[in-house]
């Protein structure tokens, strides 16, 4: 619950620096923005208040809100189906099962959500990233599946650079990324 009030809040005074201009409000796509705040399960109010502000007091430009709301039940029956969850576990986004669906989804969400997590987490290639050089560093949500794998990947990757760059060593014609050998 607090950080749902810290959300709202941020988000009011994240948009209420924000504003758009009268052609953006004459040609919105009133449908499309319905359908963006539902997949981001924000409030439908709360962006309809801010739309009236910026649109309808500054411009006089009237909001569709039947459209708004029509773009809205398409995109909660979007964020409703189990293929949304996994839609967010592949962005490395976290996860809340939202207050309007049904509740008998909420345990086919969250099983779609983890099982969808854990393959994005357990799918990142460490040694390729050793092996570019690039410092280990795996998003805050993958921790849980975490392995000791992926840290010795990273450590063998960069191993496998420097013994590249100092000539000491030559990639295998079988495994050009898994391994190297001393060069004869």
């Amino acid at each position: 619950m607090f950080k749902f009030i810290i959300l709202v809040f941020m988000s009011i005074f994240i948009n209420s620096c924000t504003s758009i201009s009268k052609e953006e409000c004459l040609e919105k796509n009133w449908t499309d923005e319905g359908k963006r705040t539902a997949l981001k399960n924000i409030e439908p109010n709360q962006v309809k208040e801010e739309f009236r502000q910026m649109c309808t007091n500054a411009y006089d430009v009237k909001v569709d809100f039947i459209q708004f709301d029509r773009g809205y039940s398409e995109g909660k029956k979007i964020y409703c189906t189990n293929t949304h969850p996994v839609s967010i576990a592949n962005n490395f986004q976290d996860y809340s099962f939202p207050d309007d669906c049904d509740l008998s989804y909420r345990r086919s969400h969250l099983g779609s959500y983890k099982e969808a997590l854990g393959k994005a987490c357990t799918s990142v290639d460490t040694l390729m990233l050793g092996e570019k050089g690039k410092a280990y560093s795996i998003p805050n949500l993958c921790l849980p599946y975490e392995s000791k794998t992926h840290k010795k990947d990273i450590l063998r990757g960069l191993l496998n650079i420097a013994a590249l760059k100092m000539g000491c060593c030559r990639r295998r014609k079988t495994s050009p990324t898994r391994g190297y050998v001393l060069k004869a």
